[in-house]
């Protein structure tokens, strides 16, 4: 009788759980990013090469796990959220990079209706590639903002007004009904990075990094378009190194042609922090005497995704043209190249093969670090991609 109980009561449990996850369209999504890849960066100094070879996850796509879902409140209103994470498969470990996060890649709720969607949380910013308010990346560059460290995406030759064209925290985003092809979005944040922010910053005053951005994109048949301008807003605490606030014009797009999908990106960025992404660009150094303004620049990249053997090969070429803001003979211009082939080995699983190369040529002093005056960074990975 007891074990009958417990069957019958268990059954309940889980019939209530299945009606509450059907009513709420709940789901549970990701994928996971394994291959192999080997680079070598040549500093062209006394400091020489360094080559590695290694097992490396999220080459292409990071690694990551998430739920969604969404609830009708009737009316045309919906209510919906995303709780994502990313992971190194390799390792089994949370990225590091995001920080002691639960949710890193995206912690949002949001509500939809005539009037278009508000999210509140943390989610990407405008000129990434990130989630759905991450409208920049994936529709003007066949890699997005990059694949591994030194493969053409355009965050290699532009520089970002938030993290890393990354994801911002207690942000408000806000994107408009389409009309006649055409979508705006708006963001600000209160504060954009809690974690790594110091005791002096407090959220939505001066003393902490604020972000805010607008864009607005464009869809006609095979042509797709975006702008955006965007900013951070530096804090003005007693740890401040910026005395200016950064300012970014990003536009490009892609046309179909089915056979092909070309692809370009431009910017113009003042006073960034950073310009260049991972690889060994213009990066801010910490010190207000050596880099109190910031960065000046422009970055353009032009690309594509070419049809061939039912998967596609991808072309990219960049180049950026950077300074200080405050002291021009310190500079640095770098050219990339990147070609890849992707090839699906199912409707949920891809492989790739890639490879990348940049080549900096920096004025003397322009880099506190002094990596050399001309060096060179190479990539090759291959891997598999699976989507759950």
């Amino acid at each position: 009788m007891i074990r009958t109980k417990k069957i019958v009561a268990a059954t309940v449990m889980l019939g209530a759980f299945a009606g509450c996850a059907l009513g709420a369209q709940v789901s549970v999504y990701g994928l996971i990013d394994l291959g192999l890849r080997y680079q070598h960066k040549d500093f062209d100094n006394t400091k020489g090469s360094v080559s590695t070879f290694e097992l490396k996850s999220g080459e292409a796509m990071m690694s990551r796990i998430g739920l969604r879902g969404t609830e009708d409140l009737g009316n045309g209103m919906k209510v919906g959220f995303v709780l994502e994470n990313g992971f190194d498969a390799d390792t089994g470990s949370l990225k590091a990079p995001l920080g002691n996060r639960l949710f890193a890649r995206e912690s949002q709720l949001n509500i939809s209706g005539a009037f278009g969607k508000i999210a509140l949380g943390r989610m990407g910013q405008l000129t990434s590639p990130n989630g759905e308010f991450g409208i920049f990346g994936v529709n003007v560059n066949p890699f997005s903002i990059s694949w591994g460290d030194y493969i053409s995406g355009h965050s290699n030759v532009m520089a970002s007004a938030a993290t890393n064209f990354g994801r911002c925290d207690n942000m408000i985003s806000y994107k408009s009904p389409q009309f006649a092809g055409i979508n705006v979005y708006a963001q600000y944040s209160f504060q954009k990075d809690s974690i790594a922010a110091d005791a002096t910053q407090q959220e939505g005053k001066a003393s902490a990094d604020r972000y805010y951005g607008a864009g607005v994109t464009y869809k006609a048949g095979p042509l797709a378009l975006v702008g955006i301008v965007d900013s951070v807003n530096y804090n003005s605490g007693v740890n401040a190194t910026m005395s200016d606030d950064s300012l970014a014009f990003s536009f490009g797009g892609n046309y179909n042609f089915e056979a092909a999908k070309l692809f370009v990106a431009t910017q113009y960025f003042r006073h960034a922090k950073g310009a260049g992404g991972f690889a060994a660009g213009i990066t801010n150094t910490g010190s207000r005497d050596a880099l109190q303004s910031g960065v000046d620049g422009i970055g353009i990249s032009i690309g594509a995704d070419i049809a061939l053997w039912g998967g596609f090969a991808k072309v990219a070429l960049g180049y950026m043209d950077a300074e200080y803001s405050d002291d021009s003979s310190k500079n640095m211009t770098r050219k990339t190249f990147s070609a890849g082939l992707t090839h699906p080995l199912s409707k949920r699983t891809g492989s790739y093969v890639v490879a990348g190369y940049i080549h900096d040529d920096i004025s003397q002093g322009a880099l506190k670090a002094a990596t050399g005056p001309k060096p060179s960074y190479v990539e090759i990975a291959a891997g598999i991609i699976h989507r759950f």
